[in-house]
């Protein structure tokens, strides 16, 4: 029983779907360009979800897939997403496999609705990951770690256009046995063994006690 917890424990503990990520594949945040002081740009887990952190003293904008206004952090922190824009809805599946309202276009007029106050927005972004099926094209070895490629997503920070900058990356087939349950196999089976020498000399020592 104790082998089975620490199996389940340690493949809970390895590199999984990150953030709706795929373990095959890395996403970094590589440049913000130009980088506003107090603008902060990263990939939770190397996932598929881009976080944005504003403290510039302006309004930061995101912008969606056809340019329009997905979502803002407003100077004093409040976030806000869109409702009329399609990245809105897109952004809830990880393949954007979702019917979007005909009312929600890039040419809508904003809708506003408040998210929270944190002065940080984390969002499933479609640009980042990989949105094919299979093995990318780029991949020649699938051991090797492999751009697959570059990627952007436009902001406005005050009003003046920021581009934040990043790459994908293959970085091979995930082990179908996690190295985390390998070294929790050695450590039970250790343990095991020590408990086991450990009974042994108690009953011999029970048994000398009692002759």
């Amino acid at each position: 029983m104790l082998f089975v917890v620490a199996l389940v424990a340690a493949a809970n503990s390895a590199p999984s779907l990150a953030h709706g990520g795929d373990p095959k594949f890395d996403s970094e945040v590589t440049s913000i360009t130009p980088a506003p002081y107090g603008l902060t740009a990263s990939v939770p887990g190397a996932g598929s979800h881009l976080q944005i952190g504003n403290r510039t003293g302006s309004t930061v904008v995101i912008k969606g897939y056809e340019g329009e206004p997905y979502a803002r952090i407003l100077a004093n922190g409040t976030v806000q997403v869109n409702t009329k824009s399609p990245a809105w809805y897109l952004n809830r599946d990880a393949m954007g496999n979702v019917d979007v309202p005909k009312e929600a276009t890039a040419k809508a007029k904003p809708v506003w609705q408040t998210q929270d106050s944190t002065g940080s927005w984390q969002w499933h972004d479609h640009r980042i990951h990989w949105m094919g099926m299979g093995v990318p094209r780029q991949v020649s070895d699938t051991s090797k770690r492999t751009l697959v490629l570059p990627w952007s997503v436009p902001l406005l920070v005050g009003g003046k256009p920021v581009t934040v900058n990043g790459k994908l990356w293959w970085v091979g087939q995930p082990s179908e046995f996690p190295k985390a349950a390998i070294f929790a196999f050695v450590f039970v089976a250790l343990l095991s063994v020590a408990i086991g020498f450990a009974l042994i000399r108690r009953r011999k020592q029970s048994a000398k006690s009692q002759g």
